[in-house]
């Protein structure tokens, strides 16, 4: 596991130098959590590509770089969903799924 935080602070590093953003981050501070916050999924890393249930880490306020207070280990499905768009944009894409679900007698 140790191995596995030691490439997500490397791949952070690069992605912060290229960006230009802070990178303050040491291996302690970094905890992998079993599940994804936000999706609910178990968390593993895949065998060299990122599936859907890597860890991945999250900028929370993305110009604030990756600092120990602005960093959430969540699921690389959920980071990924949550890059392309605002909060308001998701909440419209919730209620669209939701209105179809119920059209479709879905849930």
């Amino acid at each position: 596991m140790k191995g596995k935080i030691s490439k997500l602070l490397r791949d952070a590093r690069k992605r912060a130098k290229k960006k230009g953003i802070p990178f303050d981050l040491k291996k302690e501070d970094v905890e992998i959590p079993k599940k994804c916050p936000i999706l609910e999924i178990d968390l593993f890393f895949g065998n060299k590509n990122p599936c859907d249930n890597s860890p991945s880490m999250d900028r929370i306020v993305p110009e604030k770089g990756y600092t120990k207070e602005n960093i959430k280990i969540i699921s690389f499905k959920a980071n990924t969903i949550k890059s392309f768009g605002t909060a308001e944009e998701h909440r419209k894409i919730a209620e669209y799924i939701e209105k179809n679900e119920a059209l479709n007698g879905d849930k």
